[in-house]
């Protein structure tokens, strides 16, 4: 599922993903995709896309509510990380 959050930042959830390599293949497909789509405008446009995610590796004693909120916080923060990095970057956190 895929949604926007607000401005230019936008949430993707995935099914059944368990481990930070997948997330880096899913990343590096998305950037991939991201920059052809850029270069196919033909224009003069700078960009670059910046992926957090956050991967849920052990089961979790929250209500429904409380694990979306720890997991959008924990994928935001990992989005800022990434930002650090530099830009086309991507940065996963586990818990």
């Amino acid at each position: 599922m895929c949604c926007r959050i607000g401005g230019d930042e936008f949430g993707v959830f995935l099914k059944d993903v368990t481990s930070q390599a997948q997330v880096r293949e899913y990343a590096e497909k998305m950037g991939s995709t991201y920059k052809d789509k850029i270069a196919e405008l033909n224009a003069d446009v700078v960009s670059s896309i910046s992926i957090g995610g956050a991967v849920v590796r052990r089961k979790m004693n929250y209500n429904r509510k409380n694990i979306f909120e720890d997991i959008y916080r924990r994928a935001d923060e990992a989005m800022y990380e990434s930002k650090k990095k530099g830009k086309d970057t991507w940065f996963v956190k586990e818990f």
